[in-house]
């Protein structure tokens, strides 16, 4: 977990400057970029944040199917079940912060510069997500970084 305003700041400058890399290459490549200017509001969330917590999947070895760092999406079965249980934990982390007046949010825009916060925080284990605390905009109301549920979701409900 990274609360200290220079860990913060060094995670975000670190996506950002990720995110700079991989645009020049997309450009030169004549490839699409919007995804990574959009992980730019993750990066400014991360500078502004109180808590950043990575969450790391320690993989058991002997089930693996290749390097433990390499991530690869053909996951076996154990995995997956894995990775369910990690969403979940997330949503619940989210959820409790709700509760409890946090602001937060689930940020998969990390996974952009894996590596590079993997080495520079010295992790023991590979993360799959990370989830900003504490989001404030700079008059102290919580940023309203989604849009109203209602206004994205369709609700089915059966009779009876």
């Amino acid at each position: 977990m990274l609360t200290r305003k220079a860990d913060l700041y060094l995670a975000s400058d670190i996506l950002l400057t990720e995110l700079g890399n991989l645009k020049k290459e997309r450009i030169n490549k004549q490839k699409d970029f919007e995804d990574l200017n959009m992980a730019i509001v993750s990066a400014r969330i991360i500078r502004d944040c109180s808590a950043l917590v990575f969450i790391n999947y320690e993989r058991d070895e002997r089930n693996e199917h290749g390097d433990a760092l390499d991530w690869t999406l053909s996951a076996q079965a154990f995995e997956v079940t894995d990775i369910q249980a990690i969403g979940a934990c997330i949503e619940n982390m989210a959820l409790f912060a709700e509760s409890q007046g946090i602001a937060s949010l689930w940020l998969g825009d990390v996974l952009y510069a894996e590596q590079e916060l993997y080495v520079a925080f010295k992790m023991k284990s590979p993360f799959i997500a990370a989830i900003a605390f504490g989001i404030e905009s700079p008059s102290g109301s919580r940023y309203s970084i989604r849009d109203e549920l209602d206004n994205k979701v369709t609700w089915f409900c059966s009779e009876g």
